[in-house]
């Protein structure tokens, strides 16, 4: 398994071009409560390797919102992007604040685990990267 941070910024516009990336995702993405499939698009050239069973971690403004396991991934010919699928059955809300700067794409394993705290009840405020 790999890990794949996805950074955005919540006023950028969404992909669709029709409100924020904020609302965009938090409506349509990001909906741990529901058990769904949905998909993330990515530039054509993102998140290079990634497969079904890798981890997705979401930031939004530097935040981590949670993480997910890929279920697939699919080529959008028409809009020359990749679609990275997951269930939202399996997203994980991140519990403490962990901030981030790195950029969209594959996570080193150490960084990862770092990541982890997030979801421990603990005090994650030491994890900065």
């Amino acid at each position: 398994m790999r890990n794949y941070a996805i950074q955005m910024k919540g006023a950028d516009l969404d992909p669709v071009s029709s409100g924020s990336m904020q609302s965009w995702f938090f409506y349509y993405k990001w909906r741990p409560d529901e058990e769904d499939e949905v998909f993330v698009p990515v530039g054509k050239d993102d998140l290079e390797g990634v497969e079904p069973s890798d981890m997705l971690w979401f930031f939004m403004d530097g935040r981590l919102v949670g993480r997910a396991v890929v279920s697939r991934v699919e080529w959008d010919y028409v809009n020359a992007r990749k679609e990275v699928w997951y269930h939202t059955t399996s997203c994980q809300e991140a519990k403490q604040y962990v901030e981030s700067t790195a950029p969209t794409g594959e996570l080193s394993q150490d960084m990862a685990e770092l990541f982890c705290i997030a979801f421990t009840e603990t005090d994650a405020s030491a994890a900065q990267g």
